[in-house]
């Protein structure tokens, strides 16, 4: 057996779909109006403008898939000690933080011609303005810090108690909000104070989901996937209606305000297809070759993340040249996963001479 084999055997081979579907949607979430936005382009209310909205609403659960795969894996580890998780886990992640941010910042000022400043890096470094996509590798550091309390907390909660936490949620960050807009438009808003924000923040709802639904809950049954399923698809029905009932109303189509429903419900639509390729892949046999690539390529995503930016301004010009000869949004899904690729080769030279490395000392072990 290959050391390659023998670190796979120890991965979950739909834990490593779950990661590579996430990453793709965050790619496809970042090509605005050729891609994630597409539907915009069209007329309210026309065939295509239906047709292409349910792309962008299911884009949104790449955040709430990432975080449910980490609370899935960490929350049920051992028991790690504050000092472990300060000392391990978050210098760590600080190290890579400050690397992505140091490549991005230099390659604006070699964009923009600019002189390098180091107050003006480490105040983007602090604020987390340097690079957009950035926001995600803040929230994580947020869950990082309070992983020691979280983990006691979901280990200790029973059935009931999951439940509560996701009536809360559905409560006061679906419910209200669209009752509130449909009743007051946006003049009419509950009271910040009673909106239990703690416990709604995607660092403590989306890690406890996925520790429920990959650790707790040890066999998924039919109904219960019929339940998730009902509710995924009257998520994506709402997210649709009040989209387009914003839209019809205020005649606002940017991102910031269109995203406003996305928020709503994305945990449900989430949380459907973690269980479903659950499902479809847990303890299925699947052959080793492929296999083998869905976890090498499962493995690397964390650095195709930290990677996509920069290719997908290198790699724009595919979108450009195949947009003049196929339709828009097929170009910028053959676009998305030429990102993809680019992303991944790149990843896997670099942790070439890691695993060359290895290789030969586990060799010389064998021998001795």
């Amino acid at each position: 057996m290959s050391e390659l084999t023998i670190i796979n055997s120890k991965k979950t081979t739909y834990i490593e779909i779950l990661r590579i579907i996430a990453i793709l949607l965050v790619i496809f979430n970042h090509t605005l109006n050729y891609g994630y936005m597409h539907f915009t382009t069209y007329e309210v209310g026309s065939a295509p403008y239906w047709f292409f909205m349910p792309f962008s609403v299911m884009t949104g659960i790449n955040t709430p898939i990432f975080l449910m795969i980490s609370g899935m894996l960490l929350l049920g580890k051992q028991e790690e000690t504050f000092s472990y998780v300060l000392k391990k886990r978050i210098p760590k992640y600080l190290v890579a933080l400050f690397l992505y941010s140091l490549f991005y910042y230099l390659c604006d000022i070699e964009f923009r011609l600019n002189d390098f400043s180091c107050k003006d890096f480490f105040t983007g470094l602090y604020s987390g303005t340097i690079s957009v996509p950035a926001w995600f590798l803040y929230l994580y550091l947020a869950f990082l810090l309070i992983l020691p309390v979280l983990r006691k907390v979901a280990r200790n909660m029973n059935g009931k108690e999951f439940l509560y936490i996701a009536v809360i949620y559905l409560v006061f960050q679906a419910l209200l909000p669209i009752l509130q807009f449909l009743i007051g438009g946006e003049q009419l808003t509950v009271n910040t104070d009673i909106r239990p924000l703690p416990i709604l923040y995607m660092a403590f709802i989306c890690p406890v989901t996925g520790y429920y639904l990959g650790v707790v809950l040890k066999e998924i049954k039919s109904k219960q996937l019929l339940i998730f399923f009902f509710l995924f698809v009257l998520s994506v029905l709402l997210t649709c209606f009040m989209t387009h009932y914003m839209i019809s109303t205020t005649n606002r189509t940017d991102p910031v305000s269109i995203e406003y429903f996305y928020e709503t419900t994305r945990v449900f639509r989430a949380a459907f297809i973690f269980l479903l390729i659950r499902k479809v892949f847990e303890g299925k046999e699947i052959p080793n070759s492929i296999n083998n690539l869905i976890l090498l390529a499962g493995s690397s995503v964390f650095g195709i993340y930290l990677l996509e930016q920069f290719f997908r301004v290198i790699l724009f010009s595919i979108y450009i040249k195949l947009s003049s000869v196929i339709p828009c949004f097929l170009a910028v899904l053959v676009y998305v996963l030429s990102v993809f690729i680019f992303c991944l080769i790149t990843v896997l030279l670099f942790k070439l001479p890691f695993f060359l490395i290895r290789t030969q000392s586990l060799g010389k072990r064998k021998h001795r």
